[in-house]
C-alpha cells in the first residue's frame, strides 16, 4: 500500500500539473499549430499500452531505472498527459476571456494569470481528474509487473493476483485484501465525490 501511494500521489500531481500548464498554454494562446500538438498528445493515448511493453521496459533498463519506482512514476505521467491536457484544454478555452483581459490591464503576466485567475477556475474538472488518475495509478496492473522486480517495491496490485494460486486459493484471504487495497480509492472518491459528479458533465451542456 505504501508503494503503491508512492507511485501514486507524484504521479497524479506532476500529470496534473504539467497538464494544467500545457492546457493553458494551448487554450489561452495563439501557438502556432497549437490544434497539431493537442491532436499528437491525445493520438498517443490510443496506441495500446500493451505494444509500448518492450521497449519501454527496455529503454528503462537501458537508462539505468528499470525496477524502480522512479521509472513507474515516469510511465504513468507520460501515458495520463495527453488525455489530462486534451480535458482540461476544453474546459480552460471555455473560460470567458474578459477574466483574462482584466488580469493583463491589472499587469499580471501570464505566469500570475494562470497561478491566480485560470488554476482556481479550473479547480472542479482538476478535481473529476484527480479523483479519476488516482484510480487508475493506484489500480494499475500492468505497469507494475513490467517495470518492478523486486517485492519491497511492488505495489499493491501485482501481490493481490500472487494470492491466488494455481490449483488452490484462499479466497476469505484474496478477499479482505481487495478490500483493505480499495479503501484509498474508495476514501479519494468520497472525498472529491462533488467534484467528480459535476466533472462528469464537464462540456455536455453549454
Amino acid at each position: 500500500l505504501i508503494n503503491s501511494l508512492v507511485v501514486t500521489i507524484p504521479a497524479v500531481i506532476l500529470s496534473l500539473g504539467l497538464a494544467s500548464i500545457a492546457a493553458y498554454g494551448l487554450a489561452r494562446y495563439n501557438i502556432p499549430f497549437r490544434r497539431t500538438v493537442l491532436l499528437l498528445m491525445l493520438m498517443g493515448n490510443l496506441l495500446p499500452p500493451q505494444i509500448l511493453l518492450i521497449p519501454i521496459s527496455r529503454f528503462v533498463e537501458l537508462i539505468g531505472y528499470y525496477d524502480t519506482l522512479i521509472a513507474l512514476i515516469a510511465v504513468h505521467v507520460g501515458f495520463g498527459l495527453g488525455f489530462y491536457t486534451f480535458v482540461l484544454h476544453g474546459f480552460m478555452r471555455d473560460l470567458p476571456r474578459e477574466i483574462q483581459e482584466a488580469a493583463t490591464i491589472d499587469g499580471a503576466g501570464p505566469g500570475k494569470i494562470y497561478a491566480s485567475v485560470i488554476l482556481p477556475l479550473t479547480r472542479p474538472a482538476l478535481a473529476a481528474l484527480g479523483a479519476l488518475s488516482f484510480t487508475w495509478i493506484f489500480n494499475d496492473l500492468l505497469w507494475s509487473i513490467t517495470l518492478i522486480r523486486s517485492g519491497q517495491k511492488m505495489p499493491v496490485t501485482p501481490p493481490l493476483l500472487a494470492l491466488q494460486g494455481l490449483l488452490v486459493s484462499s479466497w476469505n484471504v484474496i478477499a479482505a485484501g481487495t478490500v483493505i487495497a480499495a479503501v484509498p480509492t474508495v476514501a479519494v472518491f468520497l472525498r472529491f465525490q462533488k467534484h467528480f459528479v459535476g466533472g462528469l458533465a464537464i462540456g455536455a451542456v453549454k
